[in-house]
């Protein structure tokens, strides 16, 4: 308790010799008496409304590093918000282009709207008379921020429109210009008058969306510049001698700025909040590490820490230690608000975007057969697909006629993906896949791989097998076989050329052999015919085989007559005629 007394001291004779030198410099030294002490360095914080494509609300910022803006809240403005500043109480005041004076809450960005007014390009506080100004384009105001009411001053006397003024801490009043090209000027407005001063180039040229704010406590004038030139958004320091400005960093999301207000006073106003994370580039369901001991409270001591993990103004976790876990199951950008509490239930905030990252799968690479043929199932592969981090995955299937599958799967990352497909049209095609892993994340579309479809080929003529003399009531069995060129399976037709056929038979494997069996109650030559037929209704040529049934005699039983003559062919001549001749007549 002894060595803060005596910091605390010493901190005082330290700062007294500032505070006075302040005073006698000072114009007005009852109005300065009543400012809060402005040697103390805050954390050097400020307030905005910002807009991009990519990025819309109420943020706040470090001055030193506005490539990180933390939003507060989810608040958007009603309108456009123009221009706005503090009071001594902390009160952030702002006005809209189209009208109305409106309060703003930097805990969570809420707007309230005070009163209607004209509308307004620019809003400022006085600290040395506690004066608010404001400017419409070309004229000076004085505003009542309790009420909306505004009091016209005078005309600026220029011809541009002036976008902004502001007030440093000798009550000096400030403005500049906004051109389409060429360089924008920083004027000295007279307060009492309203007529603007030119004091020299900026450097720069500003367009639309603008706004100055002056850092009481460190006497800076900065600038939200958009420019002119399609240079990205960025802070500036503008010397208030000349009207140079110098670049001091470019804004996250390029946003344009408006809405620029920066709090003054005593820094023990309230705690700074601060946090760091890792991993920096976290994956999905990876456990992040949160620590908050960069904050602190210069006069006190911090008793709270809590987590909104969502930035939607709900503090999921609370805790008196500066440490948290959290993770996020699926890849986005995640902003993420830090609140501590101090011993005298002050706060202070502080949000940062977490980045959970994925990664794309690999471009898959398609294999499978170059050549086929119509109406045939053909497999192609892709092997193996890989996802970085290991993601399932879905696949897309393109087969080069138009109309892409749907998202087929999941399937595990590392693991063969097989698909099938038939042609019904000849043709050359290019088939392609692409991968899509769990969280929506695709990879490019594979290379082309080529593969010819060509027309059916119709099975081989079968070669049928099989007596081709026979008798006349007795079943003989026939045999046929035929190849066909794709390996299809087969279906035979027999033609037994007595009226009667036997109907497709089948499915059998190409080269595999069919039999059937027929008998003939008719004598003479017949035509035995067989044809082939793939699954795909391809026809063979008609294989053929030639039959004879000779004509029987009355003699029921032949068996001695045909034994004798196979054994003694020369020999019986007549009797040979006679038998022949007799079964002609038959």
């Amino acid at each position: 308790m002894e060595k803060k007394s005596f910091t605390f001291f010493v901190i005082v004779l330290f700062i007294v010799p500032t505070i006075v030198s302040a005073i006698q410099t000072t114009n007005d030294n009852d109005c300065l008496l009543n400012i809060p002490q402005t040697s103390f360095l805050r954390s050097h914080i400020a307030y905005a409304f910002a807009s991009s494509e990519n990025f819309s609300g109420f943020v706040e910022f470090y001055l030193d590093d506005p490539g990180n803006l933390s939003g507060s809240g989810n608040s958007t403005f009603p309108g456009f918000c123009a221009g706005a500043d503090f009071d001594f109480e902390g009160n952030l005041y702002c006005v809209d282009y189209a009208g109305g004076i409106y309060v703003i809450n930097i805990e969570d960005g809420t707007v309230t709207l005070i009163g209607s007014s004209i509308g307004m390009n620019g809003l400022c506080f006085d600290t040395t008379s506690s004066t608010w100004y404001g400017t419409s384009s070309n004229c000076l105001y004085v505003v009542d921020v309790t009420s909306g009411a505004t009091t016209l001053v005078g005309s600026h006397g220029i011809t541009n429109t002036m976008i902004d003024v502001t007030c440093d801490n000798d009550g000096n009043l400030y403005g500049y210009d906004v051109l389409w090209s060429g360089h924008s000027t920083l004027y000295s407005i007279d307060k009492s008058t309203g007529q603007a001063t030119p004091i020299g180039d900026m450097g720069y040229g500003f367009v639309y969306a603008q706004d100055g704010a002056y850092d009481r406590d460190n006497g800076i004038f900065y600038v939200a510049g958009y420019f002119n030139d399609g240079t990205q958004s960025a802070l500036l320091i503008c010397d208030t001698q000349t009207g140079a400005c110098t670049i001091e960093d470019y804004f996250q999301y390029g946003v344009f700025i408006d809405g620029f207000a920066i709090p003054f006073g005593s820094p023990d106003t309230s705690p700074t909040a601060d946090f760091t994370f890792s991993p920096v580039h976290p994956l999905p369901g990876e456990t992040v590490f949160f620590n908050a001991s960069l904050s602190y409270d210069l006069n006190g001591y911090i008793i709270l820490y809590q987590w909104d993990w969502d930035n939607d103004g709900e503090y999921e976790d609370a805790s008196p230690n500066p440490t948290m876990t959290h993770s996020w199951a699926y890849p986005g950008s995640y902003r993420v608000a830090l609140r501590v509490t101090d011993n005298t239930s002050l706060t202070g905030r502080k949000t940062k975007t977490v980045n959970v990252i994925n990664t794309s799968p690999m471009t898959p690479e398609v294999s499978g057969p170059s050549t086929g043929t119509v109406n045939h199932v053909y497999t192609f592969s892709l092997n193996p697909v890989t996802d970085p981090d290991g993601d399932s995955m879905y696949v897309k299937w393109d087969w080069g006629i138009g109309n892409p599958s749907e998202w087929l799967g999941p399937y595990p990352s590392g693991h063969t993906i097989e698909e099938s497909n038939v042609w019904t049209t000849a043709g050359t095609y290019d088939i392609r896949a692409k991968l899509k892993d769990i969280y929506g994340y695709e990879s490019n579309w594979s290379e082309p791989h080529e593969v010819t479809i060509n027309e059916n080929n119709p099975p081989s003529t079968p070669d049928i097998t099989g007596p081709n003399r026979i008798k006349k009531d007795v079943y003989y069995l026939y045999r046929a076989v035929a190849a066909d060129p794709e390996g299809d399976d087969l279906f035979y037709f027999f033609d037994w050329g007595d009226g009667i056929t036997s109907g497709w038979l089948g499915p059998y494997h190409s080269g595999g052999t069919t039999a059937s069996h027929h008998s003939w109650n008719t004598t003479g030559d017949v035509l035995v015919k067989v044809k082939a037929k793939d699954v795909w209704g391809s026809e063979s040529d008609w294989g053929i085989i030639d039959v004879q049934i000779p004509y029987s005699n009355s003699l029921r039983d032949m068996s001695f007559f045909e034994w004798l003559f196979s054994h003694f062919p020369n020999a019986f001549p007549v009797l040979r005629y006679l038998l022949w001749n007799n079964m002609k007549k038959i």
